[in-house]
């Protein structure tokens, strides 16, 4: 069986509203606790909620998602300390992430076979998988910071944009490869763009909105079993 959920419309939505969860918070802790210290707390959340999703044999949400959080967390901070702290302008840091993200998806076809979702039922696969996803956040990270747009402006045409690869992967034989990890990429700054669009509420009160979402309808999926996976197909 897959380790990773049915790529479904309820996996896009928790996946965007977790980006939109971890507008606020992060912030919140380096304000606080200081860099040094969050982001050695966010490696060890990174470490703990990965080991235990490797744990699982198949598809758990309650092992998944929150590995999904913490990776998204952490992708992002990836984007950051490098402009923060090595001065690169952003859109020089999306051209990087976009150079490692086709490095990664180059290096797990020729190591794997295959890079359909469907057959992520190794820890191998796996692996990459996961590899692939942390850069994933941090390019959707750099490229919603590369490309300024207006709140509202922004919340469409990143929507317009999601709904393009959608339209292309049902009716224009995109590739589903391609189509996923594009779509990846594109919800972080959707999802950044829905959290803002809603500044006006707060941003605490937007961000723990957002994160008691996910919890529901994570669970919910997972009750329902709309998230589970079907058998490996063969390629």
């Amino acid at each position: 069986m897959s380790r990773l959920p049915a790529i479904t419309v309820w996996f896009w939505l928790i996946k965007t509203m977790i980006t939109a969860a971890d507008v606020a918070w992060p912030d919140y802790l380096y304000q606080h606790l200081g860099q040094t210290l969050t982001s050695g707390l966010i490696g060890l959340a990174l470490i703990v909620t990965l080991v235990v999703q490797f744990r699982v044999r198949r598809y758990r949400a309650w092992a998944f998602w929150p590995a999904t959080i913490v990776v998204s967390v952490a992708g992002t901070e990836l984007a950051n300390g490098l402009y923060d702290k090595a001065h690169l302008a952003y859109g020089w840091i999306t051209v990087l992430y976009l150079v490692v993200l086709v490095a990664l998806l180059a290096w797990w076809r020729a190591r794997a076979g295959t890079l359909s979702l469907w057959r992520v039922d190794t820890a191998r696969r796996e692996g990459f998988y996961w590899a692939v996803a942390l850069v994933a956040f941090a390019l959707g990270t750099a490229l919603g910071h590369a490309v300024l747009l207006p709140q509202a402006a922004g919340l469409v045409i990143w929507a317009a944009i999601v709904g393009c690869v959608a339209v292309g992967w049902r009716w224009l034989r995109l590739s589903p490869v391609l189509a996923f990890w594009s779509t990846y990429v594109l919800t972080r700054p959707l999802g950044t763009a829905v959290a803002l669009a809603l500044t006006g509420l707060g941003r605490w009160p937007v961000s723990a909105g957002f994160g008691a979402a996910v919890i529901v309808l994570a669970t919910w999926a997972a009750r329902s079993r709309r998230d589970e996976p079907g058998p490996v197909p063969t390629d």
